[in-house]
């Protein structure tokens, strides 16, 4: 039987695989220091995870780069850059960022159709915000009829998947995404 491990005991394993270039743990020690409120911590991290390929890390920092914080100014571009080299890897909170980035013109030519294409795509891999986010950008672009079929996903996933998602954004430390679509 293993035996548990404490929370130190898990931030030194984690410390130690990533002192040896294992990505995924860089990546988890940027998340032990944002958890821990070391914002400046967690970018140094979130950077060299996301320099070695891990994608929710590609993701986090391009979110992060966008968005601005009390250690790194917006950038937006190049954090659009960053949430593309996550979405070419098809992660569905990556696809969900561009898609909302391409709608509203952020760090990148506005261009609502390949917006919603992309919002689409992050609603097929199940990315339940998506759903929301799909039924505002229908009724903003007037076609009531599917903006009630993605409401229908919506009540579907049901209301506790919705909080599941954007609590998982604040776990990150991250704010939620943007749904405000004008």
């Amino acid at each position: 039987m293993p035996m548990p491990i404490s929370q130190h005991e898990v931030g030194i394993l984690t410390l130690l695989a990533a002192q040896l270039g294992c990505p995924k743990s860089v990546y988890r020690l940027a998340k032990i220091y944002r958890s821990n409120g070391d914002v400046r911590g967690w970018l140094v991290n979130l950077k060299k995870a996301a320099a070695l390929g891990v994608p929710e890390a590609q993701c986090s920092l391009g979110v992060a780069l966008v968005a601005g914080n009390e250690v790194e100014k917006r950038q937006p571009r190049m954090g659009f850059a960053w949430m593309w080299r996550a979405a070419e890897k098809f992660v569905p909170e990556a696809l969900f960022a561009i898609g909302i980035c391409c709608w509203h013109g952020v760090g990148t030519p506005r261009d609502r159709d390949k917006g919603f294409l992309f919002m689409q795509t992050a609603a097929k891999q199940h990315y339940s915000m998506a759903y929301l986010v799909l039924a505002k950008m229908c009724l903003t672009k007037s076609t009531l009829q599917v903006a009630n079929q993605w409401l229908d996903k919506v009540k579907e996933v049901g209301v506790d998947a919705l909080a599941r998602c954007i609590g998982e954004h604040h776990v990150l430390g991250e704010s939620p995404p943007v749904v405000s679509l004008k």
